[in-house]
């Protein structure tokens, strides 16, 4: 309860807050993997699975996902809007 306190107030607070970009996605993705952990470990266990294909299949797709793929993972989306992607 903790994590969605803090995460309400950081946006709140923020004065950058546009919509939802890349640090917004990471927020509510590690409030998402705190629940998981606890409520549905298979769940991240699956995300990692798919995650290690795209790791050899497409490397330069998972270079960010380091301790956390789940949480890390979320930025995609962010990293290629402007790319044409």
């Amino acid at each position: 309860m903790n994590i969605i306190k803090f995460a309400v107030a950081t946006l709140t607070l923020s004065n950058s807050v546009k919509a939802f970009n890349g640090a917004g996605h990471l927020l509510v993705a590690r409030i998402a993997n705190t629940i998981l952990e606890k409520e549905s470990p298979d769940t991240i266990k699956q995300v990692e699975s798919v995650l290690s294909i795209l790791k050899k299949s497409f490397p330069t797709w998972t270079v960010k996902e380091g301790d956390h793929p789940l949480v890390e993972c979320t930025t995609y989306a962010d990293d290629i809007k402007y790319k044409g992607g």
